[in-house]
């Protein structure tokens, strides 16, 4: 029982992760909009991205 609720806590992870994934490099406005005033747009994105 316990494997099976690990199990389901990492795929949880796993989609929020995708889905944050997507919105960064997708180029979604709300994620150019906040790294822009934190003067890390275009590379700061793509960084991000990438380590996620």
């Amino acid at each position: 029982m316990k494997q099976i609720e690990t199990c389901m806590l990492k795929i949880a992870a796993s989609v929020f992760v995708l889905q944050t994934l997507n919105l960064k490099f997708s180029v979604a406005s709300k994620s150019v909009n906040i790294l822009s005033k934190l003067g890390l747009q275009p590379y700061g994105r793509i960084g991000i991205g990438l380590e996620e």
